[in-house]
């Protein structure tokens, strides 16, 4: 399994106006492997992202180009069609953690129907550093840290065992050695389960410890991807 990917460009529509953001983006993400884009911001990472995923408005955003999921080209399923494909292949995991969760909702609500992960998800509440299911439960998102939050997503995200796992600065708000945590999982989860890892960042240290491959956003366009040995970020 494999996402072949040849945008041509992402235009956004001001009226009778257009403003091209995506310029020429053409790379290929393969299972095994860990694929991190990193540059600064409003060099496109996000829309790059959201692009690939089917997740933009067409009213707002003019897309040119194809993103082939297997046989499937994602740009040309129907909203419906793009959602269920999300809901069944991809985990997106967004760095603001605490935003993405419903403030009046328990954490409870989140892991419903994940009991037969019982024993997997108190390895991995155990493993970076959270408290057990049953105390973690009974928690609301506005009574735990943006660092908590943000490993709670990123369990989650395993979880829900993806075949294309998407993580949006995924150590932004933890420290050095929860960091180390995020990138041996990571590894672990893409090296041993078959899985497309894909991580945006800014934090090339980061980027090089956990990846099998780097490139950099730059000016709407991704530069090829090389290996963390041969990556030169200037």
């Amino acid at each position: 399994m494999k996402i072949s990917v040849d945008i041509k460009s992402v235009h956004v529509k001001n009226g009778n106006n257009k403003s091209k953001i995506l310029d020429e983006n053409k790379f290929s993400l393969k299972t095994n492997f860990i694929y991190t884009i990193t540059g600064e911001n409003g060099a496109g990472k996000s829309t790059l992202l959201n692009t690939i995923i089917g997740y933009f408005n067409q009213k707002v955003y003019s897309v040119k180009g194809e993103v082939f999921y297997d046989n499937i080209d994602i740009l040309k399923l129907t909203e419906n069609e793009k959602r269920n494909f999300r809901k069944e292949k991809i985990r997106f995991v967004l760095q603001d953690a605490i935003g993405s969760f419903d403030p009046l909702k328990k954490f409870e609500y989140y892991f419903n129907g994940l009991d037969s992960h019982k024993p997997l998800l108190n390895s991995y509440l155990e493993y970076f550093g959270l408290p057990d299911s049953t105390q973690l439960f009974q928690l609301y998102p506005y009574e735990v840290s943006g660092g908590m939050a943000q490993r709670i997503s990123i369990v989650l995200g395993l979880l829900a065992n993806p075949e294309i796992l998407i993580l949006d600065e995924p150590n932004s708000a933890v420290d050095l050695p929860t960091s180390n945590l995020i990138s041996l999982k990571l590894k672990e989860f893409a090296h041993e389960s078959q899985k497309i890892v894909l991580i945006v960042t800014q934090d090339i240290k980061f980027a090089k410890v956990t990846s099998d491959f780097i490139s950099r956003m730059k000016n709407g366009k991704l530069e090829p991807f090389v290996s963390p040995e041969n990556y030169n970020y200037t």
